[in-house]
């Protein structure tokens, strides 16, 4: 079984290009195309609920899907990381409440380069 923790959904950031924006339709395309078992939705930042419900339901006969966020980090020296954060499914709503806990009052859009990535289902 293929396991994939680290999938962008969403164009959350200045640099993200809009094919980070998936719908049901193309998640359970290139779910079923890359035949992955797990999956882990880990956007930027940010967790949406609504949108996880919608990707869970459409891949639920061939994927589990986690709930995660990409934290973006900055370190003492001014260099920046990315902790991903994985939670159990039967807490994503408690997941979704203590993201947005977490980053609420915050300007989650950074400026960053524009880069080639493509949206879930990155094969090694």
């Amino acid at each position: 079984m293929k396991i994939d923790l680290h999938c962008h959904t969403k164009q959350i950031k200045s640099g993200d290009g809009e094919k980070r924006n998936v719908t049901p339709e193309v998640f359970r395309e290139k779910i079923s195309n890359a035949d992955i078992g797990i999956v882990a939705i880990t956007n930027h930042n940010a967790f949406d609920y609504e949108q996880y419900i919608a990707l869970r339901d459409a891949v639920s006969d061939i994927c589990a899907v986690w709930p995660g966020v990409e934290i973006d980090i900055q370190g003492s020296n001014g260099k920046k990381f990315h902790l991903i954060v994985v939670a159990n499914p039967e807490r994503a709503q408690d997941f979704s409440v203590g993201v947005s806990e977490l980053f609420r009052g915050m300007n989650l859009v950074r400026r960053s380069s524009p880069r080639t990535e493509r949206p879930c289902t990155r094969t090694r």
